[in-house]
Formats: structure tokens, C-alpha cells, sequence
């Protein structure tokens, strides 16, 4: 067992060594510019409390084991938020696009732990409060509460409704058995991009096993989708959701709540949201967790299916 998990864990740093140095060649451009680990569709600029945002880290260090978020840690991640909040004048663009980006990190932080519910509860209280302090931004609160009561790891993914590149309507539902990685992302993203070697890498090692990657694209022109997913490698199907007036504004993104791209989650086999807001070498250990557990609970069952020998022989 120990050495199943040490093969498993160097297979990762392998893929992770390797592709980060690749991909450290690929997205930089002649002026040695590499992309930020997420993307905002363009949008007015929004200016930001010096450092504010980029001082808010993960409850716990990159890793696809979700372990629960401490009552120290929401109450560093919510003093923070208080923070960044307080720092727009309310009623302005300025904290309407502002309060929506810091709430979206707030709740995608969240997503990387495990919330007790009572730590919930609090959250709910919070968003209460901040939506009686601002009552025209109820619309932006009720996205942060849709986010903590359905998009947190250990809820039943919501179902996807949609149409692929070939206009075939299809739903994440229909993939129930299989463990399904939900990718969000556009080939206008740089991040994005860097996804490719991590998701070209899964759909061959877990060819032989149930697992299914999924795409949400928010590309505004559907060839563009087509000859991405055609020349560089992108074998997985995807629900086209660029067609909107605002290409990263479709139904399903804005149904999920994306404001950084790209978004990635992990589903079990019943639907179930296992691991949020990870990338790269994290959801390749995600998935391989995913399908080792599934694995072992086949081998169990196969187990106890067969007679004990104490009780047979107790039985003669």
C-alpha cells in the first residue's frame, strides 16, 4: 500500500516537473511575460487595495487532500475580506466590481477545504448582514450564497443543460458513474492554455478507467473551439457557452459563478463535487485518488462477496 502511494506520488512530481517547464517555454512571449495563475474576461478596471488580493492564500498549501478550514483560518479569511470590503465607497463601479471579485476569491479559498456546517452558518450570517449594509447589491450576495450552498465540495454537482460544437444537446448527468473533470476555460485564456498538458496527460493514463473531462467553453467564436480542441489534442467534449453578448458571461458560467478562468472541478461517480478550484499536477493527484477509491471499494465488494472460511468451517 505504502508503495502503491509513493509510486503515486512520484508519477505526480514527475508530471508536474516536466510540464511546468515545458509550459514555462510555451506561455511566455518575447518579452518573457508569463500569465497570472487566473484570468478576468476584460472588464472596466477596477482599482484594487495595494496587495490586498494577492495576499490571500489557500487555507492549506497546494494539495488535492481537502482537510477542514480551523475556525483560525475563516476568521483570518473573513477579517480579510471586512478589509477589502470596506475599502470602496459603496454605491460606486468601483465596489460593485470590486466586492464581486474579493467575494469570488473568498468563496473559491472556501472551496479548497471543508466547511463544517455550523462555519456555514456563519458565512450565511455574514452575507445577511453585507446584503442589508448594501441592499442594491443583492444580486451579487445571492451569487456568493449560491456558491456556499451548492458549489462546495460535498454537494451534488448542479446539473449542466447544453449544447457541444456540433449543436448536440447534452447534460453532466448523463455522466453519473463516471468521475468527470469540469474544465471552464476559453483558448482566449492564458492560464487556460496551460491546462492543455495536464488534460492531454489525464485523457491517456486514465483511458481504461472512468473518467470523463468536460469543458465549458467561453469562446465567442465556435471555430475557434473547434480548431483548438482539433490541433491541440483536446479530445473531450464541451458545452460551447461563448454565444452570448459577453462570450465569458454565458448561461452556464454565470450559473457556476465563474469570475476567474479557468475554473476546474472534480466530481465522484455519483456527482459529487470532491475537489474545487484546483489545476494542473493537483487534479491529475485529484482524479487518481478518485479512481484508486473507487478501485479499492471494487475490490471490497468483490471480498465480501466471498464466503469467510472461519464460518465455513465453524458450519461443518
Amino acid at each position: 500500500m505504502h508503495r502503491a502511494n509513493g509510486q503515486r506520488t512520484r508519477l505526480v512530481v514527475f508530471i508536474t516537473v516536466v510540464a511546468a517547464f515545458a509550459l514555462g517555454l510555451a506561455v511566455a512571449d518575447s518579452l518573457g511575460w508569463t500569465a497570472p495563475e487566473t484570468a478576468t474576461a476584460p472588464t472596466e478596471s477596477t482599482p484594487l487595495p495595494p496587495g490586498s488580493l494577492a495576499e490571500w492564500s489557500r487555507p492549506h498549501p497546494h494539495s488535492a487532500d481537502l482537510r477542514p478550514i480551523i475556525d483560525a483560518e475563516l476568521d483570518a479569511l473573513l477579517a480579510k475580506l471586512d478589509t477589502i470590503l470596506s475599502s470602496y465607497e459603496p454605491g460606486t463601479q468601483y465596489f460593485t466590481h470590486g466586492a464581486e471579485s474579493a467575494l469570488w476569491r473568498f468563496n473559491s479559498l472556501l472551496q479548497q477545504g471543508r466547511l463544517a456546517p455550523e462555519q456555514a452558518a456563519r458565512i450565511h450570517a455574514y452575507y445577511d448582514d453585507l446584503e442589508k449594509q448594501h441592499p442594491d447589491e443583492t444580486a451579487m450576495v445571492d451569487r456568493s450564497r449560491y456558491m456556499l450552498d451548492n458549489l462546495m465540495p460535498g454537494h451534488v454537482a448542479p446539473n449542466i443543460v447544453g449544447r457541444d460544437t456540433n449543436g448536440l444537446r447534452f447534460a453532466l448527468e448523463d455522466y453519473r458513474g463516471n468521475i468527470v473533470v469540469l474544465i471552464f476555460s476559453g483558448e482566449w485564456c492564458g492560464p487556460c492554455r496551460e491546462e492543455y498538458p495536464y488534460q492531454r496527460f489525464m485523457l491517456e493514463h486514465f483511458k481504461d478507467d472512468n473518467v470523463v473531462l468536460l469543458g465549458v467553453n467561453s469562446d465567442e467564436d465556435l471555430e475557434v473551439v473547434r480548431t483548438a480542441k482539433k490541433e491541440k489534442g483536446l479530445a473531450y467534449r464541451v458545452w460551447w457557452d461563448g454565444h452570448d453578448e459577453v462570450s465569458t458571461g454565458g448561461p452556464i458560467a454565470t450559473a457556476w459563478n465563474v469570475y476567474g478562468w479557468p475554473v476546474i472541478y472534480v466530481l465522484d461517480a455519483e456527482g459529487v463535487i470532491r475537489y474545487a478550484s484546483i489545476n494542473k499536477a493537483e487534479v491529475v493527484a485529484a482524479v487518481d485518488e478518485l479512481v484508486q477509491d473507487q478501485k479499492n471499494r471494487e475490490i471490497q465488494a468483490e471480498l465480501d462477496k466471498m464466503p469467510n472460511p472461519e464460518a465455513v468451517r465453524a458450519l461443518k
